[in-house]
């Protein structure tokens, strides 16, 4: 077979290989073989698929071991889990992947507000009405930082997209992917002054 290409399948798809793998053993030592291979992989869907075909051909072939099943079960739990804790780290963040022209929303006026502290060029045109205008001047005052940051050419584009986040991160230490709604949800008391 040589010259002939692999076709190469995503990982995510790995269980239907791994079940058709199972589907075409036919002897306890292939068996035994499949059960070292899937163990010793990190498997991140399909789990139900993979138990279905192993027990039937368990059964077929007469390999007695359920290790292979308690295993796919634990990591069907934690694919599960981290599933959910990446659902819900994303849907506390203030910004989403993409903030580009055209948003609306408080997060542009977060965006102002950014712009404005670190006083780039323009911000102090932004009115913050939650509109990230094509052109408008957050657009304007985000290319200015862009320039700022050291970004050239296609990168300066008025967009905040991953290549502005990474250098202000880098520049300023500002990053705004950890910014989450918890750390604004406390109340705000206001201290009144004392009389002399």
């Amino acid at each position: 077979m040589v010259g002939e290409t692999v076709q190469r399948r995503p990982i995510h798809e790995i269980y239907e290989v791994i079940v058709d793998a199972i589907n075409r053993a036919s002897y306890v030592s292939d068996m035994e073989l499949l059960e070292k291979l899937i163990m010793g992989v990190q498997i991140p869907r399909g789990h139900n698929e993979i138990i279905a075909a192993w027990q039937k051909k368990r059964g077929q072939v007469g390999w007695p071991l359920e290790r292979l099943v308690a295993d796919l079960l634990e990591q069907k739990r934690e694919a599960a889990k981290k599933a959910k804790e990446k659902k819900e780290d994303s849907s506390r963040r203030i910004f989403p992947p993409y903030l580009d022209q055209g948003s609306t929303g408080a997060v542009v006026n977060f965006l102002g507000l950014i712009l404005n502290v670190l006083r780039v060029y323009g911000s102090d045109h932004i009115i913050l009405d939650g509109d990230y205008a094509l052109g408008g001047a957050i657009a304007e005052a985000v290319k200015e930082l862009q320039r700022e940051l050291g970004l050239t050419g296609e990168e300066v584009d008025g967009n905040f997209g991953p290549a502005t986040r990474a250098a202000l991160k880098e520049t300023y230490r500002i990053d705004v992917d950890t910014l989450t709604t918890e750390m604004f949800a406390m109340p705000t008391v206001g201290k009144e002054p004392e009389s002399a």
